[in-house]
């Protein structure tokens, strides 16, 4: 704590003296001192702590009217008094507004860092990551959860959401630390849809080596065009892979055998509609129990359908009734939205 007080103090104090506004400060203390030491001076009944107060509040325009000058004297000093120092306290509030506003401006156009943990960062820039983080603010697990974009084909924030955050940059180890991705807990990486399909699938391959290196605690989602490139992503440790054309295609061919599926499917993924698909723990005392048990204890008790479990990162979908479910164990449910 005292560390980091004292690093944003020395930060300030640099940038004081890089933007000369020490000078400014200076003057300001100075004319502070000198007119209320005159005032005290001119006044003589008022004590000198009073005639510095009343120099602060003068500078400043306050005007509390506790004090205030009685003497042709002490009203020539406060003439000088309010002249000069609305002059010096305008140009300190005009840098410290500069500060703030180029702070933001940065952070808009991705040239800060950023410090986070356990955030969310998506590399590349397309509709679909657009799509993605409308779908993840619409949970409400994510809608306070900083994530962090880095793209370098856009230059500046492209959506109005408090708790995004833009590093702009191609994809590499330099901008990943800015990104803070040693303290990320989720990391998608997308295609760049500059490229054509391997070289998309390649950069992609590359970006997953640099964050699996970086951070190998992260979950590491990745999207390819092709599916034969999929085993160079898990050769470097991705979480998920999820290729695109695969789910497409399949999708298509299950809406040709069974019309409406793709109803179903639209519902069961997104947040804002019905039901979603999701993963819960095993509620409190439903361990050591059949699925056909759970299943019927979810249904009645948390408006729940139970898909399947997964036990040490393996999935057993639809196991049969005498399935025994653990407490470690993982539902994968059809649950309803409130």
């Amino acid at each position: 704590m005292i560390s980091t007080i004292y690093l944003t103090l020395n930060k300030w104090l640099g940038r004081v003296r890089k933007e000369q506004i020490s000078y400014i400060l200076f003057y300001a203390l100075l004319l502070n001192m000198a007119s209320g030491a005159l005032f005290y001076i001119a006044e003589r009944d008022i004590p000198f702590f009073k005639a510095i107060w009343w120099s602060v509040v003068t500078m400043t325009t306050v005007g509390y009217g506790d004090v205030y000058p009685v003497t042709g004297v002490g009203m020539v000093i406060a003439v000088f008094n309010m002249v000069l120092g609305i002059g010096l306290i305008s140009t300190i509030t005009a840098w410290l507004a500069g500060v703030v506003i180029n702070r933001r401006l940065k952070e808009d156009q991705g040239m800060r860092k950023v410090d986070f943990k356990d955030h969310v960062i998506v590399c590349e820039w397309n509709e679909r990551a657009e799509s993605i983080i409308e779908e993840l603010r619409s949970d409400v697990r994510m809608q306070d959860v900083p994530i962090v974009l880095i793209a370098d084909n856009i230059t500046s924030k492209p959506v109005d959401d408090e708790n995004l955050y833009f590093v702009f940059g191609e994809v590499c180890e330099k901008a990943l630390e800015k990104a803070c991705v040693k303290k990320a807990r989720t990391i998608i990486i997308l295609g760049d849809e500059r490229l054509e399909g391997n070289n998309r699938d390649a950069k992609v391959v590359l970006t997953t080596l640099a964050v699996e290196t970086l951070n190998p605690k992260a979950y590491t989602i990745v999207e390819l065009v092709h599916g034969e490139n999929r085993v160079h992503c898990e050769r470097a440790n991705a979480d998920e892979v999820i290729v695109g054309g695969y789910f497409r295609s399949r999708l298509v061919a299950r809406v040709a055998l069974d019309h409406g599926l793709s109803k179903v499917l639209t519902e069961l993924l997104s947040s804002n509609v019905g039901n979603n698909l999701e993963k819960m723990a095993v509620p409190g005392g439903l361990d050591k129990k059949t699925f056909a048990d759970i299943a019927h204890e979810l249904t009645n008790s948390y408006r729940s359908i139970l898909l399947g479990v997964e036990r040490d990162e393996q999935l057993y979908m639809n196991p049969g009734p005498d399935f025994v479910v653990r407490q470690s164990d993982l539902l994968t449910v059809i649950r309803h939205r409130n």
